[in-house]
C-alpha cells in the first residue's frame, strides 16, 4: 500500500481493522557483531537508542583505509545490528501482521524472538516478513535486524549501511486485499477515461470466505467520480481470488510535470455487510508513447525529456534521507526545469515515487547497475544470478500504479541479450503499460534503445530504428565557485569526437586551487560551461532540440554524489563525483541556472545569473575577465559600475549564443546585469566586489519546524565581509549550537576534498558556504540556531585582520534573541584566562591561531578556534601533470599478496607484497563511453636474479597476456612502470594481474592514461 510517509506516529482506519504503524522510532543500535544479539535475553543497554531511517557509515569517519575506498567514499562499513520491541495490542488478536522495510543496504536478516524470518541481500528492494505465527498469546516481541555491508566495494559509489528507509508494521483481518495488490491501468478513449482495477484478495483463513468488494474513484478534488459494488464472491480457503471492476471517468484531468493530478482508488471489502478491509491506492490518468522519428509523447503532446540522473545520498546525511530533505531537492531540480528523474542505478524507498507523483517528476525507474560484477563484492558479483527474479518482481509490483514512471530501466551499462530478454518478459507479464529500456547495454531486447555518455559524440546518430533516450548525458564537471578560462577534457581533446569548446582567454587568468601541485584530474573544474567528457551543456541542448528522434536525456548528475572519487577525480582527498549541477550540501552550482535559463519560461519566471563573482583579490586592474550571463529573456545588458556595456540578443538556435558573454576589464565594484522581453526589464541581479571577512549571515528553508522528529531545516551560512557582500573564498570554520526543541543532524559545504565526519556541530566554510542540518524535537517547543564564527583571510591576501561575528535565527515558535557577547585571544597556547573582549576586528601575525569564547546570556556557550597564514587556498597558478587516473594496488581486491608499507617510493598507504606466495590483484575501472584506446601503466619493484618475473595479464573477457616485469634495484625503494595498450569497453572493465608459476613482483598501483 502506498502512501505519502510524512506522517508521525500511525497511519490507520481502525474503524475498518487495517492498521499501519510506522515502527521507526526508538531502535537500539551497535555497529559490530554479535552472538546472540537476536535474542531476547541479549543485553543491549550500552547500545545507542536511534531512529530509522539510519545510515551507519555516514555517521562515521572518512578514512584512506576503509576497505569501502574511493568507490564508496572511504567511509566505514561492516556488519550493524538493530533492535526493537514490537508491543502487541490486543486489537490484533486474530489478525495478520507483517512488519515492512522500504530498504535496507544490505544483506540483511530479520528474526523475531530470535526465529530466523528470512534474509534479501539487494540493498535496494522492499520486502516483508509475516509475524503472525510468532505473535499469537504474546504481548510483545522482539524484532532484530542484522546488517551486513562487509565485503567492499560494494557498489561504484556510495550506498550507505543500515536500514536507510522506513519500517512499518501492518496488521490487516484474515481476508484482505494483498501487499501491492491492486493494479490500476488506465487507458483514454475521447474525452474519457476507462480505468481497471486488477484487485488480489488473500484469504489465510482455513475456510472459504463470502466477500463483496465496494470500489470507488476519487477525483483531485476529492469527489466521488465513480464507483461499483461487486456481486457476492467467495475467496477459498488459504487462497487467492481476483476482482477486475472497471470505471468509466468523464473528462479526466490527466497527470503530467505541469498538473499532476492524482486519482485515488478506495476499496472496501466486506463480510455480511461489515467492512473487513480497505485499501487506498494513488493512481494517475495518462498516456505515453514513444517514437522511433518524433520522440516521446506524453497525453498525446510531444515534449522532451529533461532529465537529471540521481543517487540516492544526500551529502552530510548519507542514504538515510529524511523525506523532507528528499522532496526538497527534487523540488530544486524540478525548479530547475528539469522533467524527469533517472534513479541511478537502482531502485528508490516508496517515499520517492510518492512525492515524484505530487509535484510531477516523470521517472525512468531503473532496478539494477549491472547482470554480472562491476564492482569487487557487488550484488552482480555475490547475488544476482540467484535473486534478480524475485527482486524484479517485487520491483515491479510496487511501483507499476505511480504515474511519474513513465519508464523501466532494467540495467546500466549492461551486456547479455539472453538475461536481458528473460527481464524484458516479466516487465511485460507485469506491466504491459510501459516500455523498458537499459543504459547502455546495447541489447537487441530493449524495446526503447538507451545510450550512456557515447551520445556526446559530435557526429552521433541513433544507431537502432527503436525509439531513443539519452540515459546518460551530458558530462560536465563544476566546483562550485571555482573558474578556470582554459577549457578542460576529462581525456584530452580529441578531434572529430569532442566538442571544440574554444578557450575564453588566451592565457588562464584565475590562480586558485586547492593545493600548489597535483595531476590534470585533481584539480577544482572550472564552473563555466568548459569542463568536460566530450561536449558542454549548450550544444548538447541544441542537439536535442535539432533531432527528433533524440526523446531527450537524463544529465549526469542533479548532485554531486558521494563515491567514484577515484575516477574522475584521482582519489583521496577527493571523496566524491562533482558531476552535479548542485553541490554535495544542497548549494547550486552555476550550471544549475544555465539550466534554468534553457528549460525554464522567461514569460513566466523571467530570471537573469550572473558568473563569475567580481571578487578577485589578486587580479591585476584591468585583466579582461569573461562574464557570462544566464538568462531565458530576450535580451540582456550588462553595466560594470553603472556603464552601459551594451545589451546582447540571446538566440537558442546557436550554442554559443544561449548566454551573454562580455569580456569586462577587471575593477573592484559592482556588476548588474539586467533581462529584457518584448522590450521591458523585467529581471536584474548585481553582484558586488567584497572585502576581507568580517561577518555570517543565516538564512533558513524552514522557520516554523513541526515537532514530531520528522521536519528539518537546512541552516545556510554564508561569509560576508563588513557591508554584508557575499565573500565567495571563503573558509573559516563556522561554529552551531542549537537553543530548544531539536537537534543538528549534520553539517557540510559542499567541499569534494573535506573529508571531516559530518557528524560534528561544526563545519570549515567552502567558496564562502557552510550549512548545518537541523532535526525537529518530538515535542513542541521553540528552536534557535546561533552560529559564530573567527572570520579573516586565511592567507593573509589583502588583510591581516581577524574578526569575530556571531549570528541567530528562530527555526521553530518565537524564541527571544540570545544576548551575546565575545571574548577571544591569540596563540596556540592561549586559554580563557588570557582572552579579552571582543569590540572590532584586529590585526594578527602573519602565522597564528586565534580563540573565541562566545558567551549567551552570561553563559559559555561555544569555544571557537581558526589558524591563518598556513593552510587554506592556494593563490597561485597551480602546475597540473598530466597523468591519468591511478587505482591503489591495496584498495583493489586481492589475495594471496599482503600489505606492507616498508621502503619508500610508493604512493597512497602502501603497496601489494606477494611474499614468495602466488595469488593476484583485480581492479575495476568505469568508463562512460567505450571504444576508447588507453595505456594500462603497472608500477612495480622486485629485484630477481633472472632479471625478472611473468605475470599474467586478463583484461575483462580476453584471453590471459603473459608479461615481462624487468627487475628493479630492489624490492622497496626502485619503482618502476610497464605499460600495455588495451581497448576499454563501456561500463565496468575487469583488470586481473596474476602471479604465473612464482611469486610476483611488489605492485604500488595501477595507472590509467588516455592515449591522445
Amino acid at each position: 500500500m502506498k502512501r505519502l510517509t510524512f506522517l508521525l506516529f500511525v497511519l490507520c482506519i481502525s474503524v475498518f481493522a487495517r492498521e499501519r504503524v510506522s515502527f521507526d522510532f526508538d531502535w537500539k543500535f551497535s555497529r559490530g557483531d554479535f552472538s546472540g544479539a537476536e535474542k531476547t535475553g541479549f543485553d543491549d543497554d550500552g547500545w545507542s537508542v536511534i531512529d530509522v531511517p539510519h545510515d551507519w557509515s555516514i555517521e562515521g569517519d572518512y578514512d584512506k583505509s576503509n576497505p569501502s575506498g574511493p568507490r564508496c567514499g572511504y567511509l566505514p562499513t561492516g556488519i550493524g545490528w538493530y533492535r526493537k520491541e514490537l508491543e502487541i495490542p490486543a486489537r490484533w488478536e486474530g489478525k495478520d501482521v507483517r512488519i515492512d522495510f522500504d530498504g535496507v543496504f544490505r544483506k540483511s536478516t530479520v528474526f523475531v524472538d530470535g526465529k530466523k524470518l528470512g534474509h534479501r541481500p539487494y540493498g535496494w528492494i522492499s520486502f516483508s516478513y509475516d509475524l503472525t505465527p510468532h505473535i499469537q498469546g504474546r504481548d510483545k516481541v522482539l524484532i532484530a535486524v542484522r546488517v551486513d555491508n562487509t565485503k567492499q566495494p560494494a557498489a561504484r559509489w556510495y550506498t550507505g549501511s543500515g536500514i536507510y528507509a522506513h519500517t512499518w508494521i501492518t496488521a490487516a483481518e484474515k481476508v484482505r486485499v494483498a501487499k501491492w495488490g491492486a493494479q490500476i491501468i488506465s487507458e483514454l478513449k475521447g474525452d474519457s477515461a476507462r480505468v481497471d482495477a486488477g484487485i488480489k484478495i488473500r484469504n489465510t483463513s482455513d475456510s472459504a470466505r463470502k466477500i463483496v468488494c465496494r470500489t470507488a474513484v476519487a477525483a483531485p478534488s476529492g469527489k466521488k467520480a465513480a464507483e461499483e459494488v461487486s456481486d457476492e464472491f467467495v475467496v477459498p480457503a488459504c487462497g487467492e481470488f481476483k476482482y477486475s471492476p472497471a470505471f468509466n471517468i468523464k473528462s479526466p484531468k490527466l497527470w503530467s510535470p505541469d498538473s499532476p493530478s492524482l486519482y485515488r482508488l478506495n476499496i472496501e471489502l466486506l463480510e455480511g455487510g461489515n467492512t473487513i478491509d480497505t485499501y487506498t491506492e494513488n493512481f494517475g490518468i495518462r498516456t505515453t508513447r514513444w517514437d522511433a522519428d518524433k520522440g516521446f509523447f506524453l497525453n498525446g503532446n510531444n515534449i522532451k525529456i529533461r532529465g537529471m540522473c540521481m543517487h540516492i545520498d544526500a551529502g552530510p546525511l548519507g542514504a538515510a534521507v529524511p523525506d523532507k530533505i528528499l522532496e526538497q531537492r527534487l523540488e530544486m531540480v524540478k525548479d530547475m526545469g528539469c522533467n524527469s528523474v533517472r534513479t541511478s542505478h537502482y531502485p528508490r524507498p516508496p517515499v520517492f515515487y510518492d512525492i515524484c507523483d505530487r509535484i510531477g517528476l516523470m521517472v525512468m525507474d531503473e532496478i539494477f547497475d549491472g547482470w554480472k560484477r562491476k564492482a569487487a563484492q557487488d550484488y552482480g558479483a555475490l547475488d544476482f544470478d540467484r535473486w534478480w527474479k524475485t527482486d524484479l518482481t517485487d520491483w515491479l509490483r510496487r511501483d507499476r500504479n505511480h504515474p511519474s514512471v513513465i519508464i523501466w530501466s532494467l540495467g546500466n551499462e549492461t551486456h547479455g541479450n539472453e538475461i536481458a530478454e528473460k527481464m524484458v518478459r516479466i516487465c511485460g507479464q507485469l506491466d504491459p503499460t510501459r516500455k523498458v529500456t537499459s543504459g547502455s547495454s546495447s541489447s537487441k531486447m530493449m524495446p526503447v534503445f538507451g545510450e550512456n555518455g557515447r551520445t556526446e559524440a559530435v557526429s552521433y546518430k541513433n544507431p537502432s530504428d527503436k525509439p531513443f533516450i539519452g540515459t546518460e548525458c551530458v558530462h560536465t564537471w563544476h566546483v562550485r565557485g571555482s573558474y578556470r578560462t582554459q577549457t578542460w577534457y576529462r581525456d584530452g581533446f580529441k578531434k572529430g569526437r569532442t566538442l571544440d569548446i574554444p578557450d575564453l582567454t588566451e592565457r588562464e587568468i584565475f590562480h586558485y586551487d586547492w593545493t600548489d601541485s597535483h595531476s590534470y584530474k585533481r584539480c577544482f573544474n572550472s564552473s563555466y560551461d568548459n569542463s568536460t567528457v566530450r561536449d558542454n551543456v549548450r550544444h548538447f541542448e541544441l542537439k536535442t532540440q535539432n533531432n527528433d528522434w533524440l526523446s531527450g536525456s537524463y544529465r549526469w548528475t542533479a548532485f554531486d554524489y558521494i563515491g567514484e572519487a577515484g575516477y574522475i577525480s584521482g582519489g583521496w582527498p577527493f571523496k566524491l563525483f562533482n558531476s552535479g549541477v548542485i553541490d554535495m550540501a544542497n548549494f547550486p552550482k552555476d550550471a544549475y541556472y544555465l539550466y534554468k535559463s534553457l528549460w525554464k519560461d522567461g514569460a513566466k519566471e523571467p530570471m537573469v545569473h550572473i558568473l563569475p563573482h567580481w571578487t578577485h583579490p589578486k587580479m591585476p586592474e584591468g585583466t579582461e575577465i569573461p562574464v557570462h550571463v544566464y538568462s531565458n529573456c530576450q535580451e540582456v545588458k550588462l553595466y560594470c559600475n553603472g556603464e552601459n556595456l551594451g545589451l546582447q540578443e540571446l538566440d537558442v538556435s546557436r550554442w554559443d549564443k544561449m548566454n551573454g558573454e562580455w569580456l569586462v576589464p577587471w575593477e573592484p565594484g559592482e556588476i548588474k546585469a539586467e533581462g529584457y522581453i518584448d522590450g521591458k526589464l523585467v529581471c536584474s541581479e548585481t553582484v558586488r566586489t567584497a572585502s576581507s571577512p568580517a561577518g555570517i549571515k543565516l538564512e533558513t528553508d524552514n522557520s516554523s519546524l513541526k515537532a514530531g522528529g520528522r521536519d528539518y531545516a537546512q541552516v545556510a551560512a554564508s561569509i560576508t565581509d563588513e557591508s554584508g557582500n557575499f565573500y565567495p573564498y571563503g573558509e573559516n570554520r563556522v561554529y552551531f549550537r542549537l537553543f530548544g526543541a531539536g537537534e543538528i543532524k549534520a553539517t557540510g559545504s559542499g567541499s569534494p576534498i573535506d573529508v571531516e565526519t559530518h557528524n560534528k556541530p561544526d563545519r570549515k566554510a567552502f567558496m564562502g558556504l557552510a550549512k548545518a542540518y537541523v532535526r525537529s524535537g518530538q515535542e513542541t517547543g521553540d528552536a534557535l540556531l546561533l552560529a559564530a564564527s573567527i572570520l579573516g583571510e586565511k592567507r593573509q591576501i589583502t588583510s591581516n585582520k581577524a574578526a569575530i561575528d556571531v549570528a541567530q535565527i528562530a527555526l521553530a515558535g518565537s524564541p527571544e534573541r540570545l544576548e551575546t557577547k565575545v571574548k577571544y585571544a591569540v596563540g596556540e597556547q592561549a586559554g580563557i584566562s588570557d582572552a579579552k573582549q571582543y569590540y572590532a576586528p584586529f590585526s594578527i601575525p602573519e602565522k597564528c591561531v586565534v580563540k573565541a569564547w562566545i558567551y549567551a546570556d552570561d553563559e559559555l556557550v561555544l569555544e571557537c578556534e581558526e589558524s591563518f597564514g598556513d593552510e587554506g587556498l592556494v593563490w597561485q597558478q597551480a602546475k597540473l601533470e598530466e597523468k591519468g587516473v591511478y587505482y591503489e594496488a591495496e584498495s583493489a581486491d586481492f589475495d594471496g599478496a599482503n600489505f606492507a608499507k616498508a621502503g619508500r617510493g610508493y604512493t597512497g598507504t602502501g603497496y601489494l607484497d606477494f611474499k614468495g606466495s602466488e595469488g593476484g590483484i583485480e581492479w575495476s575501472v568505469t568508463t562512460d563511453g567505450g571504444g576508447e584506446s588507453v595505456w594500462l601503466i603497472f608500477h612495480y619493484a622486485g629485484s630477481d636474479p633472472d632479471g625478472g618475473r611473468d605475470m599474467e595479464l586478463i583484461f575483462n573477457d580476453h584471453s590471459p597476456e603473459k608479461l615481462r616485469f624487468e627487475s628493479t634495484s630492489n624490492w622497496q625503494n626502485d619503482w618502476r612502470s610497464l605499460k600495455v595498450k588495451r581497448k576499454m569497453r563501456l561500463g565496468s572493465n575487469i583488470i586481473k594481474l596474476n602471479t604465473a608459476g612464482q611469486s610476483g613482483m611488489n605492485i604500488d598501483k595501477l595507472e590509467v592514461r588516455a592515449i591522445r
